[in-house]
């Protein structure tokens, strides 16, 4: 995962972006620790960590609502 924009799908529009390698990381995927690596999409707008097995798979999201809650989708 590479770039400096992002289409947002919402509207249509590319925004700047940087995506960033924060590492490697276990965390919990269906039951069983799995190493993981961990990027990070910043904008002006939003910050989206996302979690992908070493073979590439998504395994996890996470992000904060306009309301200040985490908001986080996780393979089960």
């Amino acid at each position: 995962m590479t770039g400096e924009r992002l289409l947002n799908s919402q509207t249509g529009e590319h925004q700047p972006a940087s995506i960033l390698a924060v590492g490697e990381e276990t965390i919990p995927v269906q039951g069983v620790p799995t190493r993981a690596t961990h990027r990070r999409i910043v904008t002006d707008k939003f910050t989206i960590d996302l979690w992908y097995t070493l073979n590439g798979r998504w395994v996890a999201l996470q992000s904060t609502t306009k309301k200040g809650d985490a908001l986080r989708y996780q393979l089960q």
